[in-house]
């Protein structure tokens, strides 16, 4: 997947630079009606490799989101704070996982006041962990709190208790 022809490049840095700008994922339809003249946002889409984004249900609908995945940033200019912190919030999911302290800080909070990301910062970080497609998986709870499971073995980070796997609990 290291090529990637110049329209889907080009799409995929609209997708970015609407995401950072706003703090959220375009839809179809706004792509759509910003790109009409240049590309074919529906047919790009559906040629798009896996990985890239996540296109929901397939039908390319006018309101349906257009959700990047961590690892499409590698295509657009401009994403290494969002690469960053994407990495922090990782780090900071592994130590909070070997940290025997309780009650243990909501991640958002450390990251908006030990490392003074700006909410905007922690609203686009929710959103590329909720995507996110790595070694597990991550997503924002029933009231609005997220967690990113870092892999089986290792646990979760977020809120509610930590799952430590049996094989690993000798370790921990």
């Amino acid at each position: 997947m290291a090529r990637l022809g110049k329209q889907k490049r080009e799409l995929l840095q609209e997708v970015f630079g609407h995401f950072d700008e706003h703090g959220e994922w375009p839809t179809f339809g706004y792509l759509d009606r910003k790109l009409v003249r240049r590309l074919d946002v529906g047919a790009l889409a559906k040629t798009m490799p896996r990985g890239l984004i996540n296109n929901g249900s397939g039908f390319y609908q006018r309101t349906e989101k257009v959700v990047m995945l961590v690892r499409a940033l590698r295509f657009c200019a401009g994403t290494e704070e969002a690469i960053g912190d994407f990495m922090t919030a990782v780090r900071l999911c592994v130590d909070r996982f070997f940290d025997d302290t309780d009650p243990k800080p909501e991640i958002s909070d450390v990251l908006l006041r030990a490392h003074g990301f700006s909410e905007m910062r922690v609203r686009r970080l929710r959103l590329l962990l909720n995507g996110a497609a790595l070694t597990g998986s991550g997503g924002l709870g029933h009231e609005g709190d997220w967690h990113y499971d870092i892999s089986r073995r290792t646990g979760r980070c977020g809120r509610g208790p930590q799952s430590v796997p049996t094989q690993n609990r000798a370790n921990a």
